[in-house]
């Protein structure tokens, strides 16, 4: 876990061993990234149930092969942005 992390735990959600964000905290989440010059591996995107964080299949980004040119943080803050009204819970792997 990279030092920064550790300041954004108290605003996760903790659901069967996910750390899950709301829109707005894996946006600060991804700019704490940044400014240590962590790149974004990936963005993996819930739904929570009562019972349950049901994966959205169909909202995966994966960066893990991006060149080192790549502005990892700005697509993974564009992937959240489209989907931040949609209810949906966010894991970022740094």
């Amino acid at each position: 876990m990279h030092e920064f992390e550790q300041s954004f735990l108290a605003r996760a959600t903790i659901h069967g061993g996910l750390t899950l964000f709301k829109p707005a905290d894996a946006l600060s989440f991804i700019a704490g990234a940044r400014d240590h010059g962590v790149p974004v591996l990936g963005v993996e995107t819930f739904l929570i149930t009562d019972s349950t964080a049901e994966p959205q299949m169909d909202h995966i980004l994966d960066l893990s092969g991006a060149d080192k040119e790549c502005d990892t943080w700005s697509e993974a803050e564009h992937f959240i942005s489209e989907r931040s009204t949609r209810g949906y819970l966010f894991e970022v792997a740094v």
